[in-house]
C-alpha cells in the first residue's frame, strides 16, 4: 500500500515544471519552544478541554523544527539529483530526510518484541508453582515481579512507539503538502492535462493522509518473521514434534495472504482512481457551477441589471439610464472614453474601492472607524514567532460578514448522530443481525477455549479420547469461521451501503442548494466534507465499529472467565473498569474538540491549495508565488498543531490504561500464587492468565477505539450539516414547466425586490438611522464622487463597508 501511494505522488511531483525552483527560507524566530516542553503542558491542556470545550487558541503550536516551513527546506534539500536517475524519488527523499526517526521507532519496536513473550512463557512457571512444584517458596513473587517489569517496559516502548510513529506520519504528511503545493506552481501545462485539479488535490488530502496513517505499521513487515519464529520456538518447547504440523498450517496461511494481496493491491489502486474521480467530479463541480449556468442559457439574451462595473466589460451591450429614460448605449470603453454618466459611475466606484483598501491600511484616522488596540495587534504574533492571524476570534469583526465561520459543534456527539448513521441503510435489523454474530462469534472462541482446558483437566486424563477431542475441537473451529466470515461480510456491506447513502444525500444537497450558499462557503469547507470526512465514513468507521464491537464483546467474555475461575480476584476488576471510564471521558473532551479543529483547520488548507492550482496562471503572471506558498505553511502549520497534540492525547491516555491494567493483572497474579490451590486450581490459573494477559491490550485498546470513533463520528456529523441545506425551488415543476422556445418575450416584471437582504451595507444602513427619511430613504442625493468627498451618509457607508471588509 505505501508503494502504491508512493507511486502515486511520485507521478506528479516527477512532472514538468515551467519556472524555476525556489526556497522558502523559514522566518526568524523570536523563542523556541520545544516538543518536549509542549507535551508537559498535556494535563493542564485536558483539564481545560475537560471542564470547557478548546478554541484554536488553546492549543500550543508545534516545535520551529517541526514546521511545514523547516521540513519543506529539507526535502528539497534531500531530492534526489538529476544524475542519480531515482526511480522512486520521493520515497528516497523520505527515507533521506527521516532515516534517524526510522531507525529509533525501529529499536522501539525491537524493544518492545524482546519483553511482549515474557508473559506468556511465564504462564507455565505460574502453573507449576501452583501444583506445588517450586522450587522456593518465594518464586511466586519473583515471577510477579519478573512479569511487572516486563510489563512496564512493554507498555512504555509500545506507547514511545506509538507516538513517535505518529509524528513521524505528521512531518511526513505536512512535508509532502507543502511540495505539492510548490509543485502544483510551477507545473507545466502538458503536465495540467494529466493531473487535474481534482486529482492533485486528492494527493494532497487524502494520499498524504494514508501515507500519514501506515507509519504505524511500517516495520510490521520486517518483524513479522521474528515475531512468527518466536512465537514457533515457544511452541516447539511446549509441543515437540507437532508444532512443525502449526508451521505447515502457517506457510498455507502466509501463501493464501500473499495471493489475497496482490489481488487486493489491484483493487485498492482502482479505489485511489474512483476517489481521484470522485473528487475531480465534485471540485469541478464547484469550479463551473456558473460555467454551467451559463451553458444552458447559451443563445439566449441576457440581462443583467446592475451597479457592479467590475463585470460590464464582458457584455455585449451596456445601456445606462437615468430616471427611467436610456442615456447612453454601447460598448463598456467606448461608454467609458464619453466621458458622461457612465464615466463619472466608474470613477465613482474605483474611488470608493481606493478608500476600502486605505480603510484596510491606515485604521484609526477617521472618527467612523473602530480603534484597534495595541495589545490585540501584538497578541497576532506568539512569542514562539508564529503568526496566529488565522486564529484570531471574529467577535470583534460583526456579524455581517458575507463569508461565516465554519459551523462547530461542541461537546459530546449527539447519540443522533450514531443512530442515524447506525440506521441509515437497513434499520435496527442491520445493526441487530451484525451484533447477534458477533456474540455468537465470540461464543463460539469461548466453547473452544473452555473444551481444550476441560479435555486437558488432570481429571479426564484417565478418559480422554484424541479422537473425540480433535473432532468437536474442529467442528467449533469450522464454527467460528464461519460466523467470522458472516460477521466481516456484513459489516462491510452495512459501512458501503450508509457509506453512498451519506454521499447521496450530500451531493444533491449541494447540487439543489441557492446560489447564495455558494457566495457565503468556501469550496474547501464542501471539499474537506467530500474527500477526508467521506474517507472517514467510507473506510475508518465502519472498520473500527467493527474492531470496538469485537473488543467489548471480548472484555465481556474475559470478565465471564475471571470471576468464574478466579473468583477471588474478580473484585480487582471493579476499580479497573471505574478508572477505564473516567479516563475516557476525560480523554475524550479533549481529543473530540482537537479532531473538531483538525477538520476546521484543515478546511483552508484544501480551499487554498485547490483556488491556487485553479488561478495557477493568475499567481505566475503577478509572480506572487513566494507570497502564496508562505500562506500554505502557514495554513499548513496551523492544522499541525491540531494532528500534534491529538497524538500526544493518544499517548497520554494510552499510557495510563495499559500501566493501570498491568498493575492490576500483577497485583491478581500475586493474589493468585498466595491462596491456596484448592480455591483456584492450577489449570484455571494457567487459563485466567492467558485472558488476563489479553484484558490488558483489549481493554485498552476497546476503550481507545470508541474514542477514535467518536472522534470520527465529527465527519458524520459534518457531512450531515451540508446535507440539510435549504434547497431553491424544485429543478422541474410538474404542470409549470416552459416550452422549449422559451423566453419567447423580454418583458422583465419585477415584484418586491429586495437588494439588501444578503448585502453586508445592509448592518451599514441599518447603523444610520439618523441619516433616514420616515420611509428609509436616504436624505442625501448627488453624484457619488460629490458625496465622497465631504462628510455624508454615503460617504459614511463607504467606510462602513471598507472597515467590514478588512475585518476590522
Amino acid at each position: 500500500m505505501s508503494s502504491l501511494y508512493s507511486t502515486w505522488i511520485t507521478s506528479f511531483s516527477c512532472s514538468p515544471s515551467s519556472g524555476s525552483t525556489g526556497v522558502i527560507k523559514a522566518r526568524g524566530e523570536s523563542q523556541l519552544v520545544n516538543d518536549n516542553g509542549e507535551e508537559t503542558k498535556l494535563n493542564g491542556h485536558d483539564d481545560h478541554g475537560y471542564e470547557s470545550p478548546l478554541n484554536i487558541n488553546d492549543v500550543p503550536h508545534v516545535s520551529p523544527q517541526h514546521r511545514a516551513e523547516r521540513m519543506s527546506v529539507i526535502f528539497e534539500s534531500k531530492w534526489p539529483k538529476s544524475d542519480e536517475r531515482s526511480k522512486h524519488p520521493v520515497r528516497t527523499t523520505l527515507i533521506r530526510c527521516f532515516w534517524k526517526d526510522i531507525i529509533f521507532t525501529a529499536f522501539l519496536a525491537v524493544i518492545r518484541l524482546s519483553v511482549m513473550f515474557v508473559g506468556p512463557v511465564l504462564i507455565q512457571d505460574f502453573v507449576d508453582f501452583t501444583s506445588g512444584k517450586g522450587s522456593s517458596v518465594y518464586e511466586g513473587y519473583y515471577l510477579v515481579l519478573i512479569l511487572l517489569v516486563a510489563k512496564f517496559i512493554e507498555v512504555l516502548t509500545t506507547h514511545h512507539f506509538n507516538f513517535n510513529s505518529q509524528k513521524l506520519g505528521m512531518l511526513i504528511r505536512c512535508t509532502l503538502i507543502t511540495s505539492l503545493y510548490k509543485k502544483g506552481l510551477r507545473l507545466s501545462g502538458s503536465a495540467r492535462q494529466d493531473h487535474g485539479v481534482g486529482s492533485i488535490v486528492n494527493y494532497m488530502a487524502v494520499d498524504t493522509q494514508q501515507l500519514s496513517d501506515m507509519m504505524l505499521q511500517l516495520h510490521a513487515i520486517w518483524m513479522m518473521p521474528f515475531q512468527v519464529g518466536i512465537s514457533l520456538f515457544l511452541l516447539y518447547n511446549c509441543l515437540g514434534v507437532s508444532a512443525f504440523t502449526a508451521l505447515i498450517c502457517l506457510l498455507l496461511v502466509i501463501v493464501f495472504i500473499i495471493v489475497t494481496t496482490r489481488q487486493n493491491k489491484g483493487y485498492q489502486f482502482q479505489a485511489m482512481i474512483s476517489r481521484d474521480s470522485r473528487m475531480k467530479a465534485v471540485n469541478e463541480m464547484l469550479n463551473y457551477m456558473r460555467e454551467c449556468v451559463r451553458g444552458a442559457l447559451k443563445g439566449k439574451t441576457i440581462v443583467l441589471v446592475t451597479h457592479q462595473v467590475d463585470f460590464l466589460h464582458n457584455v455585449d451591450r451596456i445601456v445606462v439610464m437615468r430616471d427611467g429614460m436610456i442615456v447612453q448605449s454601447g460598448r463598456y470603453n467606448d461608454l467609458l472614453d464619453s466621458g458622461l454618466d457612465f464615466g463619472v459611475l466608474v470613477a465613482a466606484h474605483e474611488t470608493s474601492m481606493e478608500l476600502v483598501e486605505q480603510g484596510a491600511a491606515v485604521p484609526g484616522e477617521n472618527s467612523n472607524k473602530p480603534i484597534i488596540s495595541k495589545s490585540t495587534s501584538n497578541n497576532s504574533r506568539e512569542a514562539n514567532g508564529e503568526s496566529n492571524s488565522l486564529d484570531q476570534p471574529d467577535s470583534a469583526k460583526g456579524s455581517s460578514k458575507l463569508v461565516k465561520d465554519e459551523e462547530r459543534e461542541t461537546g459530546k456527539v449527539s447519540f443522533n448522530i450514531y443512530k442515524l448513521y447506525c440506521t441509515e441503510a437497513f434499520g435496527w435489523a442491520g445493526i441487530s443481525a451484525v451484533l447477534f454474530l458477533s456474540f455468537l462469534w465470540q461464543a463460539s472462541m469461548m466453547a473452544s477455549d473452555y473444551w481444550l482446558a476441560y479435555e486437558t483437566s488432570v481429571e479426564r486424563a484417565d478418559v480422554f479420547n484424541p479422537s473425540l477431542f480433535i473432532s468437536v475441537y474442529a467442528i467449533i473451529t469450522v464454527v467460528s469461521v464461519l460466523l467470522i466470515v458472516l460477521r466481516s461480510y456484513s459489516v462491510t456491506i452495512f459501512g458501503l451501503k450508509t457509506a453512498q447513502i451519506f454521499f447521496t444525500q450530500i451531493l444533491n444537497s449541494i447540487l439543489h442548494a441557492p446560489m447564495a450558499f455558494y457566495d457565503t462557503t468556501p469550496s474547501g469547507r464542501i471539499l474537506s466534507r467530500a474527500s477526508t470526512d467521506q474517507t472517514n465514513v467510507d473506510i475508518f468507521i465502519p472498520l473500527f465499529i467493527n474492531f470496538v464491537v469485537a473488543m467489548y464483546i471480548t472484555v465481556i467474555s474475559i470478565f465471564i472467565v475471571t470471576c468464574q475461575n478466579s473468583w477471588p480476584t474478580a473484585f480487582l476488576l471493579i476499580p479497573l473498569v471505574w478508572l477505564n471510564i473516567w479516563y475516557r471521558g476525560y480523554f475524550l473532551s479533549t481529543s473530540r474538540e482537537l479532531t473538531r479543529l483538525d477538520s476546521i483547520t484543515k478546511a483552508p488548507v484544501i480551499v487554498h491549495f485547490s483556488e491556487s492550482i485553479s488561478g495557477v496562471m493568475t499567481v505566475r503572471a503577478f509572480r506572487k508565488q513566494k507570497e502564496f506558498s508562505l500562506e500554505n505553511i502557514k495554513r499548513v502549520n496551523s492544522n499541525l498543531r491540531m494532528d500534534f497534540h491529538n497524538f500526544s492525547s493518544n499517548a497520554w491516555l494510552g499510557f495510563r490504561l495499559e500501566l493501570l491494567g498491568s498493575l492490576i493483572f500483577c497485583l491478581s497474579a500475586l493474589f493468585m500464587v498466595t491462596l491456596p490451590s484448592n480455591i483456584i486450581k492450577p489449570e484455571n490459573v494457567g487459563l485466567s492468565l492467558s485472558y488476563g494477559l489479553s484484558l490488558n491490550s483489549v481493554l485498552f485498546w476497546a476503550i481507545y477505539m470508541s474514542c477514535f470513533i467518536e472522534n470520527k463520528m465529527v465527519s458524520v456529523e459534518r457531512i450531515k450539516q451540508f446535507s440539510n441545506i435549504p434547497s431553491e425551488a424544485a429543478w422541474i415543476i410538474k404542470d409549470r414547466s416552459p416550452p422549449p422556445n422559451w423566453p419567447g418575450q423580454g418583458h422583465v416584471d419585477i415584484k418586491d425586490l429586495q437588494s439588501l437582504d444578503r448585502c453586508q451595507l445592509k448592518d451599514a444602513v441599518a447603523s444610520k438611522p439618523e441619516k433616514l427619511d420616515s420611509l428609509g430613504r436616504a436624505k442625501e442625493f448627488d453624484k457619488p464622487s460629490n458625496l465622497l468627498q465631504r462628510q455624508s451618509l454615503f460617504g459614511a457607508l463607504v467606510q462602513e463597508y471598507a472597515n467590514r471588509s478588512a475585518g476590522l
